[in-house]
């Protein structure tokens, strides 16, 4: 094995982290990292992105579109995907009951699935990523890697077209390499689990029927389940059926079978299949890794959990586990913070990922059922249940994985109860016609959210105000950006950088504060520390402490 050419042999070079697999989670975690002033190698090994014939993962949830905003890319997503601002289940050929995303309106700025092609999504971000001065390096793949020669190294071997291995040193590894992961594999990480027995077919279709291409349309047959998912493109239609009555991959088969169940199962009943421009045939499993860090390398997405599409979780699963170890890798590289913060994404997102591998358990049991009067059961119990409200709403937020939490974690501390806890994701509540909260507080790095209470504070109160927010931006200046919620007169006590008029008391109501309090918003858009006082020791103290940075504060 040769030095690691092109990297610096004996030092890390421009590249300190190496990313193995260049799919949406990859890519996600190398354009976060270049978005924080750290360069990354990443490496596929296949010949390029993901065919656009191919939709492959398709559903983009409001969550992962909060990320793809602060990445710059939400605008070309957007423009390139077709919204999906519900479903409609079926069965009988008769409408039965529905779920919109309006609802998530008021807290977050994209309030329904966005429909994009897989292959698209990864172009979108590779230009992102070039943009930034990266690039990803394809048909290069690792065969080995070893930790522990006592210099705190990674050592890759790294197979690329030009020759024979080479062997790259860096300081942090991150496998986004897939269900066959070779990362997983050599670190020796358990993959346990279990596979369905059922088969599920794909095809994306042009249809020619009545049925509304804003909505999602779930149709209910006796023996099983028929989504018909937009795609973009006017009569483009993403079909997959659960019923397992068909085993084979043979497209002219998958094609005879969906034209069928159109046929016998479609509200609009001249609904008619055109053409087939990419069919599939796939086993679902549930699987996951007993922990996602392994000394100074890492796991992410599929290469540590996969599970049911049902749902459209994966993907999103994956891009926000990128996201959350984007922003503390770059502290430790840059020699901000301590290793142990690392500790902190497995303790945060192994949850979300055991989570997210019952909930899709659930409801693709759910869905698979067999016997019929258990299927008549879940039919109307879903029916009654969906009228509700309350319920609709929780089903929406869930499905947009706007409720994942990490209350009660490493990072995460607060005074008590409250409506919006540490851990929490900061809503993206509207400010006013133009603009919304995510706006102010997408980082690069933290916002400190000083809102003064709705009622008026005195002068004194005033003073430790403006002393507050001097001392927090004399100690942490360049990583913490401070903005102003007043909700009382007068405006003008106090300046800063960003001040909100919030005399209204609108987005008070709307965060659960009456009374003077900081929140600490993290990188990634979720609370970090909530407190009922403007004490600046306690913010630094956090900082110190809990997110581990060191003797750069203050320096």
């Amino acid at each position: 094995m040769r030095g690691g050419q092109g990297l610096n042999s004996g030092s890390f070079g421009a590249a300190p982290v190496l990313i193995v697999g260049a799919g949406p989670v990859g890519l996600t975690l190398a354009v976060a990292l270049r978005r924080l002033g750290v360069a990354s190698r990443i490496i596929d090994a296949g010949k390029g992105p993901t065919p656009e014939g191919e939709s492959r993962a398709l559903g983009v949830q409001a969550r992962t579109m909060e990320v793809f905003e602060a990445l710059g890319i939400a605008r070309p997503l957007l423009d390139r995907g077709q919204p999906v601002l519900g479903a409609i289940a079926s069965w009988g050929r008769r409408p039965r009951f529905g779920i919109e995303l309006e609802s998530l309106a008021p807290e977050t700025a994209f309030p329904f699935i966005l429909s994009v092609p897989q292959g698209v999504t990864e172009r979108i971000l590779i230009d992102r990523l070039v943009t930034l001065g990266g690039r990803v390096e394809w048909e290069t793949s690792l065969t080995d890697l070893r930790q522990g020669d006592g210099e705190g190294n990674v050592l890759a071997s790294i197979s690329s077209p030009e020759g024979e291995p080479t062997e790259g040193r860096f300081a942090w590894l991150v496998g986004c390499d897939g269900a066959r992961s070779t990362v997983r594999n050599r670190l020796g990480l358990r993959f346990e689990g279990a596979s369905y027995p059922e088969r599920f077919l794909l095809a994306d279709v042009t249809l020619d029927w009545s049925m509304h291409h804003d909505r999602a349309h779930l149709m209910i047959a006796p023996e099983g389940l028929i989504p018909a998912i937009p795609l973009p493109g006017a009569r483009s239609w993403r079909l997959i059926d659960t019923t397992d009555r068909l085993d084979s991959d043979d497209p002219a088969a998958i094609i005879g079978r969906f034209a069928r169940l159109l046929r016998d199962h479609a509200p609009d009943r001249r609904a008619r299949l055109i053409e087939a421009h990419w069919t599939s045939s796939f086993r679902v499993h549930r699987r996951a890794v007993d922990r996602l860090r392994v000394g100074r390398c890492f796991v992410a997405g599929d290469a540590a959990h996969i599970h049911s599409p049902v749902g459209g979780q994966g993907m999103n699963t994956g891009v926000q586990d990128a996201f959350n170890l984007a922003w503390k890798l770059a502290l430790v590289v840059s020699g901000r913070a301590s290793e142990s913060l690392l500790d902190s994404y497995d303790a945060e997102r192994r949850p979300v990922a055991e989570s997210v591998l019952a909930a899709t358990d659930r409801a693709t049991r759910l869905i698979t059922l067999r016997n019929p009067i258990a299927r008549q059961s879940r039919n109307l119990a879903i029916s009654f249940a969906t009228r509700l409200p309350g319920v609709r709403r929780r089903l929406a937020r869930g499905v947009a994985e706007l409720a994942i939490s990490y209350r009660g974690g490493p990072l995460s501390v607060d005074d008590g109860p409250a409506r919006l806890r540490a851990g929490d994701r900061l809503p993206d509540v509207r400010l006013d016609a133009s603009g919304r909260l995510h706006d102010l507080t997408r980082g690069p790095w933290f916002t400190l959210l000083v809102l003064t209470g709705t009622r008026p504070l005195s002068d004194a109160a005033w003073d430790e105000l403006r002393a507050c927010l001097e001392q927090v931006t004399r100690l942490l200046g360049g990583l913490v950006a401070p903005i102003v919620i007043v909700g009382s007169d007068p405006l003008a006590g106090v300046s800063a950088p960003t001040l909100i008029d919030d005399r209204e008391g609108r987005l008070h109501r709307r965060l659960g504060v009456s009374g003077p309090e900081h929140l600490l918003i993290r990188p990634d858009g979720y609370v970090g520390q909530r407190a009922r006082s403007l004490d600046p020791a306690r913010i630094v103290g956090y900082m110190q402490s809990v997110v581990g940075l060191g003797k750069t504060v203050g320096g």
